[in-house]
């Protein structure tokens, strides 16, 4: 069950379709239980920032909901989850559950969604599904088992199901002339990362031009 004194973030049907036209970068999801639902009629957008390669929504603990957002013309990453990042090194046997990033549409993005084991024995388990990517320079979707440093020995485990994933079309640049993978699973990057265990049902997905 999820706390009811969790903060739902919700729109007002009468001003949709909302465009929100970011200056500043949003807040980490860092309470357990938060929900953003955009209906499918709001539009985060990031073309005025000034900052380069930022994500647009990290998250960290348990049950956290983004639903029916679209994301566009962010630096970074569309929406990551990873370990609590206020905490040191990221490291701390957390155990992160009931994560649901559902019906998005994220577009004009260096990497869609990224999933991150963080440093050492963490669990993460989360669903995505019925979301939209497209345009995306780096990569659709990324479950990593670990970070850059630490130990490694995380558990992550993911359902990927109901997806569009589409690459550039035409590409973001020339030199750019595929749009990186579609959906990429990788027990770690750098160096002390081993004995991870990476759980995935991936189905009912359509990806191209990557």
């Amino acid at each position: 069950l999820r706390d009811p004194a969790a903060d739902v973030i919700t729109f007002d049907p009468a001003l949709f379709p909302a465009t929100i036209n970011l200056t500043s970068l949003l807040p980490v999801l860092n309470s357990p239980g938060e929900t953003i639902d955009g209906a499918g009629n709001v539009i985060l957008n990031a073309v005025n920032l000034t900052a380069t390669a930022i994500t647009a929504l990290e998250c960290g603990p348990s049950d956290i909901r983004i639903i029916g957002l679209t994301i566009q013309n962010f630096g970074g990453d569309g929406i990551r989850v990873q370990p609590d990042p206020n905490l040191s090194e990221r490291e701390s046997g957390q155990v992160i559950t009931g994560i649901e990033i559902s019906a998005n549409n994220i577009t004009n993005i260096t990497q869609g969604i990224r999933v991150l084991g963080g440093d050492d024995t963490n669990e993460i388990e989360m669903t995505i599904t019925g979301n939209t990517v497209s345009n995306y320079s780096s990569g659709c979707i990324a479950v990593v088992g670990s970070n850059t440093v630490g130990n490694g020995a995380n558990n992550v485990t993911a359902i990927i199901s109901g997806k569009v994933v589409r690459g550039a079309i035409p590409p973001k640049s020339p030199s750019n002339s595929l749009a990186g993978d579609g959906i990429n699973l990788s027990g770690g990057s750098g160096i002390n990362t081993g004995d991870n265990v990476i759980q995935a049902t991936i189905s009912d997905n359509v990806i191209a031009n990557n």
